[in-house]
């Protein structure tokens, strides 16, 4: 028997009548909850709805919750130290914080000296790489990737090349940045394949970006995900970033490297850049999993000469240096350490690599398979050769899915890709049964066993279903 168990059709009678009270008061789309749950607890991968169903979690937060639901270590951690740590740290501060420096800069990649700004968010760590990037460089343009997501505040969305929901309504947010294409070699904007190609998407950057619109006297600064998350877990080719990073060193332009879904071991390393030797990155910018999805906690590595830079008052914040937040990243990163959760993910997301590979063999639907560790991506078409993206298909997949008792986030830049992060204590039970669920799923949609719109449709136009 295994850790999902449906036992009322979601959403039940409970779950009915919170969504009576969220739809009278409550703006969905800045919660962005996709699915009818209501959680009454969490416990590692298993998520308990109010009604009793329980779900295997493979969105886990998109991706904060990255030690399951509860961890014992951070719940201990904020139950004793909450009487002595939960203060602001203005004006001192508490020798936690600088013990979550001290840790956090003695894992960072590189040999330069390193410093740390603590923050709150993912987006509040992107708007502090960009402001500080262009005042340390004395230059007022970025250079970012279409399809890189790097936050929704101001700096930070103007920063993402996402979903166009971001952008239709808030035009002209803030002035310099350039979008360029990512190495999304699948659907390579180029029409090239590699390596044939000769990374021309990279060349690019340099042959056409620097010689016109963006050229190095102007531009501070290029932020990169070392693979990109939201927009469908898309992995550079061998030598891509190496190349970016090549062109940044070579024209004085700042590489800032965005670890907020891939940083502190989802891909089998603590960063993700890790993966690439050759890069030190001049600032990183962590997210979700810092704060062991128990409180919101972000922070910037970078250079000591950057860091020196700032003045003072300049990038202060009432909760920047939070002690009770320290104390939980400090703990977060201990976790990953003691419990060898670097290896674990490395094996564990072969086999979740293994599986999702065996689907696409089965399913006719999945055009592409891609990740590294345990964080995979589905890409779902109507054909192989064309490419003609799948959308409605997915979404009803994903609302089997549930149905059956697996969550999972789902998007990309076409809509159409299934993402599947497990927490880091996933077992290989727990992936078998999560994948076992999702095949089962596939199948029902492929023979026409399921409608996503079966419930109220105040709630499936607020949810995004239609």
């Amino acid at each position: 028997m295994g850790d999902s168990k449906i036992i009322t059709p979601p959403p039940g009678p409970k779950a009915r009548k919170l969504i009576e009270r969220e739809l009278k008061l409550l703006h969905q789309p800045s919660i962005d909850r996709v699915y009818p749950i209501f959680t009454k607890r969490i416990d590692g991968a298993v998520v308990e709805d109010v009604d009793g169903n329980r779900y295997l979690d493979f969105a886990i937060g998109s991706g904060s919750m990255s030690l399951g639901g509860a961890p014992k270590g951070l719940v201990e951690t904020i139950t004793g130290r909450a009487e002595e740590l939960a203060h602001g740290s203005y004006p001192y501060l508490n020798p936690a914080v600088i013990e979550f420096a001290e840790k956090l800069v003695s894992i960072a990649p590189g040999k330069t000296k390193k410093m740390v700004a603590m923050l709150s968010t993912g987006s509040e760590a992107a708007d502090f790489a960009f402001r500080v990037g262009r005042g340390f460089q004395r230059k007022p343009q970025f250079i970012s990737f279409i399809g890189g997501h790097h936050g929704f505040s101001l700096g930070a969305l103007a920063l993402s090349g996402h979903y166009a929901a971001m952008f239709r309504n808030h035009p002209h947010l803030v002035p310099g940045v350039t979008h360029t294409p990512y190495a999304y070699c699948y659907r390579c904007p180029f029409k090239l394949e590699y390596p044939s190609c000769g990374l021309a998407c990279a060349d690019y950057i340099e042959e056409t970006l620097l010689t016109t619109i963006s050229p190095p006297e102007n531009t501070a600064g290029l932020i990169v995900e070392p693979i990109q998350g939201p927009a469908g877990i898309i992995p550079p080719p061998e030598g891509w970033l190496e190349r970016v990073y090549e062109i940044c060193r070579k024209n004085g332009i700042l590489y800032i490297d965005d670890e907020v879904f891939t940083g502190l071991g989802r891909t089998g390393k603590m960063f993700a850049i890790e993966n690439h030797p050759k890069i030190e990155p001049d600032m990183m910018i962590l997210g979700k999993t810092l704060g062991g999805g128990i409180l919101p906690v972000s922070a910037v590595i970078m250079k000591e000469q950057i860091a020196m830079s700032i003045e003072p008052g300049a990038t202060s914040s009432t909760l920047h240096g939070y002690p009770l937040g320290s104390a939980v990243a400090t703990k977060v990163i201990d976790i990953i350490q003691t419990e060898s959760l670097l290896a674990s993910n490395t094996k564990h997301g072969k086999h979740l690599m293994k599986r999702c590979l065996e689907l696409q063999q089965k399913h006719k639907w999945i055009g592409d398979v891609r990740g590294r560790g345990l964080m995979v991506g589905l890409e779902f078409v109507k054909d192989r050769k064309t490419k003609e993206p799948l959308r409605k298909e997915v979404k009803d997949i994903a609302w089997r899915s549930v149905q059956k008792g697996l969550i999972f986030e789902w998007f990309g830049l076409k809509g159409n890709v299934i993402k599947l992060y497990p927490n880091y204590f996933v077992t290989r039970e727990q992936i078998d049964e999560g994948l076992d669920i999702l095949d089962a799923a596939i199948t029902d949609v492929e023979k026409g066993r399921v409608s996503p719109t079966n419930f109220d449709s105040a709630y499936v136009v607020s949810a995004g279903w239609m």
